[in-house]
């Protein structure tokens, strides 16, 4: 996996210091993965279904 360029050092700052489980970054990851691969694309109303599905469990599986 690539590391994220160090931010420059104005932005540094400003930026959050989140601390993350090995686990917790293994969901983040896929979660942006997901994200990129479904921006733009020509979805079916199938995908959409189960694609809304998905979030609906996620959403569940991260409540407080």
């Amino acid at each position: 996996m690539k590391k994220a360029a160090p931010l420059p050092q104005s932005d540094q700052y400003n930026a959050p210091n989140y601390s993350t489980s090995k686990r917790g970054r293994r969901a983040i990851a896929s979660l942006w993965n997901a994200s990129r691969t479904v921006s733009g694309a020509l979805l079916t109303t199938d995908d959409l279904a189960l694609i809304t599905e998905a979030l609906s469990e996620i959403a569940q599986a991260v409540q407080p």
